[in-house]
């Protein structure tokens, strides 16, 4: 009974030890989601203020507003632009593939949660099976004490 009561509580151990793995993987896949959101929206900022000054120096262009320092300085800032765009979203590529794996983490770190917590449950079903009828033994076997003690002591009378 004993080894069954340690087995059970090894079983409790490994589905606490599991809930755990599965809350810290649901973290890792919610941290990685709002980094590639976050990635998402200053990319879509970044494009946007982009679009913009795009416009406005189109426009600029057609009044014939600016110099050729202008210019330099506009071509400049569009080289700054392309590169800051292709980290923003060599950033974004990165957040999601993170998620993706955070993801899987998850799932997995679920799955075995719940698998920890079926088997102790089965566990639990046998436990309570084997101490139910090692009670029924007992009180069987203690009925049988009291139907065998009047007759013993009949016998041993004097």
């Amino acid at each position: 009974m004993n080894d069954l009561e340690r087995l059970l509580h090894l079983r409790k151990m490994r589905e606490a030890r599991a809930a755990r793995a599965a809350a810290q993987a649901r973290n890792q896949y919610d941290a990685a989601a709002a980094l590639r959101d976050n990635a998402a929206r200053q990319l879509n900022g970044y494009e946007h203020d982009e679009a913009q000054r795009e416009a406005h120096l189109h426009a600029a262009l057609l009044e014939h507003r600016f110099s050729g320092d202008d210019l330099r300085a506009a071509a400049d800032r569009a080289l700054h632009s392309a590169a800051a765009r292709e980290e923003l979203t060599a950033t974004l590529t990165a957040a999601e593939a993170a998620v993706s794996v955070a993801e899987q983490a998850s799932l997995k770190a679920s799955q075995e949660w719940r698998q920890s917590l079926r088997r102790r449950e089965k566990l639990q079903v046998l436990f309570d099976d084997i101490f139910h009828r090692c009670r029924l033994r007992q009180e069987s076997l203690t009925e049988a004490e009291a139907e065998d003690t009047p007759r013993i002591a009949g016998r041993s009378g004097p």
